[in-house]
């Protein structure tokens, strides 16, 4: 009989975040005998029925911690064919005392940016880790294997026909955080706005946490301020700071940027082109007008740009 032992964080279909668990879940228990879920929480009624549901959620970790340990312990007569903890790190390095010493294979999914130490302890713990692919997992290591999104596209339908439009229509489905690139998908929308084509974008879903609440009001405000100005004219774009270009200075949470460019004698060609950039602790309106005032979208580079 197979059997599998399955940790995340939550199993809940109402969950605006963690939902897509459930598909996962489902898919998980119709190739093994038996599924073991451990999780924070769960929906009532919402897992198969060859899955059994251990919720080991409590008001501090080190007793959530202490309580996965023993769901866990008290799953493992008879043994599992594999342990998969999915996004948690934690789940491996709490697991693997119990587990390795039984020789049952310990698997990680992990798709995210931040390599931190409890990753890179998990990934030593694990016999395998998945990911997305190998952009999506922040360690160099020989364990990890490729396995694609765990999307299931049947849940969306599309429509045959489509209503007439200008130019290019854009979804965003997902949360509001900088790791989701959003910012990338901004960048796209305006290049291709400086080249002429009408881009309409649209975004739906949840922050996840009040800070993410606070920050996504924060730069919407702030894109408001400056695309109502004449010298940005929906050309001013918000996005999470890239941390390739190194870490913002202590005091500084902001930073104004533009590239601008200085046309030859005749007009026909640029020049030259310089990159402008203002650090600041805390942005405001007049602080936004003042920055885009001084560096117009007309000195852009951009193909298309007035």
């Amino acid at each position: 009989m197979r059997k599998l032992i399955f940790a995340t964080q939550k199993l809940d279909s109402r969950d605006p975040i963690l939902a897509a668990t459930v598909q996962k879940v489902h898919a998980l228990a119709a190739r093994v005998d038996e599924l073991v879920v451990l999780c924070d929480s769960a929906e009532p009624g919402i897992a198969p029925a060859n899955v059994r549901v251990h919720e080991f959620g409590a008001t501090t970790q080190l007793s959530r911690g202490a309580r996965f340990a023993r769901a866990l312990a008290g799953e493992l007569r008879p043994l599992p064919d594999a342990f998969l903890a999915h996004m948690i790190p934690l789940y491996v390095v709490i697991a693997a005392p119990l587990l390795r010493p039984l020789r049952v294979p310990i698997g990680l999914w992990y798709s995210h940016p931040k390599g931190h130490p409890l990753v890179r302890l998990a990934a030593a713990e694990a016999t395998v880790v998945f990911s997305v692919d190998r952009s999506t997992f922040p360690l160099d290591s020989h364990k990890l294997v490729p396995i694609g999104h765990g999307i299931d596209v049947a849940e969306f339908s599309c429509r045959d026909e489509r209503e007439p439009h200008e130019g290019l229509r854009a979804l965003v489905l997902g949360r509001y955080s900088p790791i989701k690139g959003l910012d990338t998908i901004l960048r796209a929308a305006a290049l291709a706005a400086g080249a002429g084509v009408h881009v309409a974008l649209e975004a739906y879903g949840a922050t996840g946490s009040q800070s993410n609440d606070a920050h996504k009001a924060e730069l919407e405000q702030l894109a408001t301020v400056a695309n109502k100005t004449e010298w940005a004219k929906n050309k001013f774009i918000v996005s999470a700071w890239d941390t390739s270009y190194g870490e913002l200075p202590a005091g500084k949470k902001f930073a104004l940027s533009h590239w601008s460019a200085t046309l030859s004698a005749d007009g026909t060609k640029v020049a030259s082109q310089a990159g402008h950039r203002e650090l600041c602790g805390d942005l405001s309106g007049a602080v936004v007008k003042a920055f885009v005032q001084e560096f117009p979208l007309t000195s852009a580079p951009e193909p298309g740009a007035p």
